[in-house]
């Protein structure tokens, strides 16, 4: 977990923050994150499905984007001891103004 905000003297507000919380073990990891002022979300998911094979994915919502969510997915495994393939797939992108 963690956070960050920074405060104007001058106008006596707080001017931008930011917060992050995540949880992991040796197979499987989630975050999630806050920025730009409440603005933009993240969100993450990693899975050690078995010694060869890892699968993610990762979806994006920024407030001033005009199509939503930003959603990717992504797999590695490995084929041989010295051959790996990894995919990552972009789904979707918000298109900013």
């Amino acid at each position: 977990m963690g956070g960050e905000a920074a405060y104007n003297v001058t106008d006596g507000s707080i001017s931008r923050f930011a917060a992050a919380a995540g949880y992991s073990t040796q197979e499987y990891g989630i975050t999630c994150h806050a920025l730009n002022s409440g603005n933009t979300y993240t969100g993450s998911y990693y899975h050690r499905v078995s010694k060869d094979t890892e699968v993610g994915a990762k979806a994006l919502y920024d407030a001033k984007a005009t199509q939503g969510v930003a959603l990717e997915v992504g797999t590695k495994t490995y084929v041989h001891r010295f051959l790996l393939i990894q995919l990552w797939v972009l789904i979707s992108e918000p298109q900013f103004p």
